[in-house]
């Protein structure tokens, strides 16, 4: 396993060649790129807690960015009103992760790319990878899961089954989704600043949330490389 370096001074761009070699050196995404299989439509009025998780199960397995968008207001629901059910928040922070496009994106620039052009440097591919980042997004629901992932206890998420990678999907999601525009992510990837420098960073509101999320992770994996690599990043500009 490669071990993390920053690959430039500033954490954007750092910060996305990470989440490339997440996906290299640790099973961080969903699934492979193999096509998931069809999936019926589903009546979701009225569905219980119960049948949203195993609902929640199947879209994981089958890496259905779709159902997990349907889900996705539907698991916020029952975690504003169940925020200390582990199981569910575990489950809902899963759905979420897949739901903001993040899977997608890094997995579709691995296989247009490459995962060692990506990590040689990340600017010279900056168009490429923007575009693929340009569709990650973390809309009102999505960020309520994640408000509630982070407040949670991550041991007691971790028994229920979420991974290190799942705060690492989220944290990456917050991050990406926060930069605006392919355009900005462009710009972060080539320049190595983000358009208004490390004070526009510091005030994009996710930001510091995500910051939070690596590191309620790093209680429960604290040799965790990933981890460990974007706590590091966190503290150079926050």
């Amino acid at each position: 396993m490669k071990r993390y370096r920053p690959l430039a001074t500033f954490a954007v761009p750092a910060m996305v060649a990470t989440i490339f070699l997440a996906s290299s050196c640790q099973q961080f995404f969903t699934s492979s790129l193999g096509e998931f299989a069809a999936r019926d439509s589903y009546d979701l009025s009225g569905i219980t807690q119960d049948q949203a998780i195993d609902l929640a199960a199947q879209a994981m397995d089958n890496r259905d960015t779709d159902l997990a968008g349907e889900l996705l207001p539907e698991m916020a629901g029952f975690v504003a009103d169940h925020p200390n059910d582990a199981a569910l928040v575990a489950s809902a922070t899963q759905v979420a992760g897949l739901a903001t496009g993040i899977d997608d994106a890094v997995m579709g620039a691995l296989a247009d790319i490459g995962l060692d052009a990506l990590m040689d440097d990340p600017a010279a591919n900056a168009g490429v990878i923007a575009s693929y980042l340009d569709g990650v997004t973390v809309n009102a629901d999505a960020l309520a899961i994640f408000t509630a992932l982070e407040a949670a206890d991550p041991a007691g998420l971790a028994a229920a089954g979420i991974g290190a990678g799942d705060y690492v999907n989220a944290a990456l999601a917050l991050v990406v989704s926060e930069l605006g525009s392919a355009a900005n992510v462009e710009a972060a990837l080539a320049t190595g600043t983000y358009p208004g420098g490390t004070p526009a960073f510091q005030a994009l509101p996710n930001v510091t949330l995500a910051a939070d999320l690596i590191a309620s992770a790093l209680l429960v994996w604290p040799d965790d490389d990933i981890l460990s690599g974007l706590s590091e990043l966190f503290a150079d500009v926050l």
